[in-house]
């Protein structure tokens, strides 16, 4: 019998080698074309989202615009009425252009016809698209439309008696003027696609050309260059061929697992900064949601409605209001009355003012986070989100942002502040963790069962100079033993409607900040405190460090 052929490494030869490449290489007219076709469809993909969104602002603008003229028609006439009665009784031409002066500047309003009950005009401001008895059709208080103007007319009365009424007519301009800026969008878009496509086609042409030939060049002294190191890569394959065979087997098995677990890792660090950021979010929108409800109650309790049963007493005595406000035992508080609540109103306005400003702020320091993690997920660069942040100022935003939650249960909270020098850090990854801190510790005290709840937050240099301690402290239910070591892994948590992400999250904030998170309590029923250690540089920031070193080297 013949010897059984031996089986050898199998070795790939030079024509081989030369033949792929020949093979993987593209044509220049077969690349110009693939250029040509994905820039095409970039930019007519590009040319669709951007009409596509233009329409739906379109879709979105013209409502609101319509809903505004109506709301400013039907509100409109009826203040008109209401502030006019006197004039068109009297027949008093100032008295009616007092009333409609403000709606003269309007520049929504085309036309305003004051009228007696009977018909007879008394005053007309403006050109009116029809005759006077046809703009009183229809009901009161409805808003009437024609191609080009909406019409709304409300009746006047004195003493419940119907004296005459009041038409307002509002031009559609604006619902026309958004219609051609949908289509002059539209019409740029298109020329932008156009001009585009021109402009990437001579790219392709004049650029991108010789580009591609000089790749087939190139490559073709790749084809030699492999010629070369195939002779000489052949005289190893041969011992490590043996090898690899006994490899291959535990190498396939080892990439499984890898992949396994690659993906495993995958989703757990996706679903951890999703939990995070979510987290995050719906703290401060709990103080956003605790703004409204303040908001609301003052709406509720506002010295508005007082005002208006005041008015109404006035009407009553508006034929001897002289007689009423100087010989009638009530109608003489009047003035002190109206001064007491013009102050109550200023007061109302001063705490709505502050509550939407901090409202504003809540919002902004929610697009941050978004923000933040956004250029995270792009690149992870230590620099780009270090600032210079005035510790004692970021801790007062923070119990600002909760300060509705504090007044509504009744938490005392003390502060203990002391440090004069400004940190380098990353201001919203530290904000985000103290805003965890102070939120954990509110529901430490309010769910505690104790009548007194209090927190403080106390924030010191430490003796080195080169770090700083903020500490939160509560008097809530404290932490048990067997749980300190736990707190901070991440999905631990002992509040029966909690996720663990905050602490966990605050934790790796701390440390990607150069610092620590750390806790400490007496026991259950003993409160408990967290104490938040950070340098005053950030990792990285050598220049602001050098200048913290000079400090303390003279102080």
């Amino acid at each position: 019998m013949a010897p059984a052929a031996q089986k050898g490494p199998q070795h790939v030869t030079t024509h081989d080698t030369a033949d792929i490449l020949g093979r993987a290489t593209p044509s220049s007219l077969r690349l110009k074309t693939i250029l040509t076709t994905f820039i095409v469809l970039v930019v007519l993909g590009l040319s669709g989202l951007i009409v596509l969104l233009v329409r739906r602002a379109a879709e979105q603008l013209a409502p609101a615009i319509r809903a505004d003229l109506t709301w400013k028609a039907r509100r409109g006439v009826a203040e008109l009425a209401s502030s006019s009665d006197l004039g068109i009784l009297l027949a008093d031409r100032q008295a009616i252009d007092a009333a409609s002066k403000e709606f003269k500047r309007n520049k929504d309003v085309v036309a305003m016809v004051f009228a007696r009950a009977g018909g007879a005009v008394v005053a007309r401001y403006g050109r009116s698209p029809l005759p006077a008895h046809e703009l009183f059709r229809g009901r009161a208080n409805r808003v009437h439309e024609t191609p080009d103007h909406l019409i709304a007319w409300a009746a006047t009365t004195v003493e419940g008696k119907r004296i005459g009424r009041v038409a307002l007519v509002l031009s559609k301009a604006r619902l026309k003027a958004a219609g051609e800026l949908y289509r002059g969008i539209l019409v740029v878009t298109g020329l932008g696609c156009v001009g585009a496509l021109v402009v990437s086609l001579l790219f392709v042409n004049f650029y991108l050309g010789p580009l591609v030939k000089l790749t087939e060049r190139t490559l073709e002294d790749l084809k030699d260059l492999t010629r070369t190191l195939e002779q000489r890569v052949g005289e190893r394959t041969a011992d490590l061929s043996r090898t690899n065979r006994e490899l291959e087997q535990s190498l396939e098995k080892q990439t499984e697992l890898q992949g396994q677990l690659m993906t495993v890792s995958r989703q757990a660090g996706m679903a951890e900064v999703a939990s995070t950021v979510l987290h995050n979010v719906g703290n401060v929108l709990n103080s956003v949601n605790v703004s409204v409800e303040v908001m609301e109650e003052w709406l509720h309790r506002s010295s508005a409605v007082t005002f208006a049963e005041l008015m109404g007493l006035l009407r009553q005595h508006e034929h001897d209001l002289g007689h009423f406000l100087t010989e009638d035992d009530k109608g003489k508080h009047v003035p002190r009355f109206l001064q007491l609540l013009s102050d109550a109103i200023d007061k109302e306005r001063d705490k709505l003012i502050s509550e939407v400003r901090a409202l504003r702020e809540r919002t902004t320091h929610i697009k941050t986070i978004i923000r933040v993690q956004q250029q995270e997920a792009k690149v992870y660069h230590t620099g780009q989100l270090v600032e210079q942040v005035v510790l004692d100022k970021l801790i007062r935003d923070v119990v600002q942002m909760n300060s509705g939650t504090l007044s509504k249960f009744d938490i005392t909270l003390v502060q203990e502040h002391g440090i004069a020098r400004p940190l380098t850090i990353d201001r919203h990854k530290l904000m985000q963790v103290l805003i965890n801190l102070l939120r954990n510790a509110i529901h430490a005290v309010r769910h505690s069962g104790k009548l007194e709840r209090q927190i403080s937050v106390c924030s010191r240099l430490l003796p080195a100079g080169d770090r700083v301690s903020i500490a939160v402290t509560d008097n809530g239910y404290g932490i048990a033993p067997e749980h300190i070591d736990r707190l901070f892994g991440h999905g631990f948590t002992t509040k029966a409607d909690g996720h663990g992400f905050g602490l966990h999250s605050s934790a790796l904030h701390a440390q990607q900040m150069g610092g620590s998170l750390a806790a400490s309590s007496e026991g259950v029923g003993k409160g408990a405190t967290f104490t938040l250690e950070l340098p005053l540089v950030a990792a990285g920031d050598d220049s602001a460090r050098d200048d913290v070193a000079a400090a303390l080297s003279t102080s």
